[in-house]
């Protein structure tokens, strides 16, 4: 497959994932942490272009990075399909589409809804350094991600050998992604309790 190949370049995030043989799963998972900031400024330029009333913006600005994302999903699935039939591979560990995919999906749940309950919670009672929780957040994020990522609990490992092809692909991925949401907030649940 030629290196300008608009598929090759989605599924391999332009060819990233064909250097970094050994971890490609762990690379895109990281790289979705800069490709999470440009989406989220991204949505910040619509939102400008848009005149939403007071009261409705932060439900606006929650969801537009995330309608970003599944749009990503869609294309992913389609490039992923495309790879595969041109590739002849099943399921290429050279895709990353669907870690980078599914770790921003992570980040644009889970770092909003930290910060609004963190600053519901305990701004009244500690001083919050939001910098650290940031990092925090988003470092357990990718490990818990990553984490699910391997190990595919039922039913990810069920429903990644039931779907093939793209929808397989990026699939197996967003259930990850989905365990991660449920996981992290369940600790960060349980810290704000006992804080």
């Amino acid at each position: 497959m030629q290196y300008y190949n608009p598929n090759f370049l989605i599924c391999t995030f332009f060819g990233i994932s064909k250097i970094f043989k050994r971890f490609p799963g762990t690379v895109g998972s990281l790289i979705a942490i800069p490709a999470a900031y440009l989406i989220n400024e991204l949505s910040s330029q619509i939102l400008s272009l848009v005149d939403i009333e007071y009261s409705y913006y932060h439900i606006v600005h929650f969801l537009t990075p995330i309608l970003i994302t599944a749009l990503l999903f869609v294309i992913g699935v389609y490039a992923s399909e495309q790879y595969i039939i041109e590739t002849g591979k099943s399921d290429p560990q050279e895709i990353i589409i669907d870690e980078i995919v599914a770790q921003t999906l992570c980040l644009f749940v889970t770092i909003p809804i930290t910060f609004a309950l963190i600053l519901n919670n305990l701004s009244d009672t500690i001083t919050v350094y939001y910098d650290v929780v940031f990092v925090i957040a988003i470092t357990s994020n990718v490990v818990i991600f990553r984490f699910f990522d391997i190990i595919k609990p039922w039913p990810i490992r069920y429903f990644e050998k039931k779907i093939s092809g793209g929808i397989g692909v990026m699939f197996d991925d967003i259930l990850a992604a989905l365990f991660t949401i449920v996981i992290y907030f369940a600790i960060l649940l349980t810290i704000l309790d006992l804080a």
